[in-house]
């Protein structure tokens, strides 16, 4: 006698703004508040952008097989923008590969990239070339 045996199937669905009905939006074709865009004409307030703030920025390319993540500190008091990255031969062929710490300040206009292994550290006028980027 065949005895049929117990199969457990797990389903899983994920959803996205999962509506039960089609409804028609208007704001489709709209920003979401606080992007903004040049030539937009804006209906309220741009917001207030502190003196000092940091952010990570990650970059990616499938393009050119290339992926870069910085953390970005801007401070408006010191006039200065820190950058720290990872070095490579590809974005940054005068620098040595590995962990750096960048420094552009708008006081001296100089820019400053000091390798955090070795501490060798680079001088250049800033806007001479990209060194976090």
């Amino acid at each position: 006698m065949n005895q049929a045996q117990e199969t457990k199937i797990k389903i899983e669905y994920n959803f996205f703004e999962f509506r039960t009905a089609i409804e028609r939006r208007f704001d489709l074709y709209t920003l979401p508040k606080g992007v903004y865009c040049d030539g937009q004409t804006y209906k309220e307030e741009l917001p207030k952008i502190p003196d000092t703030f940091s952010f990570s920025e990650d970059i990616i390319s499938q393009k050119f097989n290339y992926e870069k993540s910085t953390n970005v500190h801007y401070s408006k008091p010191l006039k200065a923008v820190r950058y720290d990255f990872e070095a490579n031969k590809i974005t940054n062929p005068l620098l040595t590969e590995g962990p750096y710490k960048a420094i552009h300040d708008y006081t001296s206009g100089v820019g400053f990239a000091i390798n955090e292994d070795n501490k060798n550290c680079l001088l250049y006028p800033i806007g001479t070339f990209s060194i976090a980027r």
